[in-house]
């Protein structure tokens, strides 16, 4: 599974590849911390999960 992470201007904020997912559903904590560590602004964000068998985008709110 890869999970990627875009602020609204369309850059990759926060890449994570190769996470092994136990069940269906399951929960992913995102604690608004970008490639380098650094914290990154409150705000719309959009998250990319790419599977073997599916792609999906979900728009999320990233608050203080």
């Amino acid at each position: 599974m890869s999970l990627k992470i875009y602020d609204v201007m369309g850059r990759c904020v926060f890449t994570s590849e190769n996470q092994a997912i136990d069940s269906d559903p399951f929960d992913i904590i995102w604690r608004g911390i970008d490639n380098h560590g650094r914290m990154v602004s409150q705000g719309v964000y959009f998250v990319s999960i790419d599977t073997k068998n599916d792609t999906e985008i979900k728009k999320v709110v990233l608050l203080e």
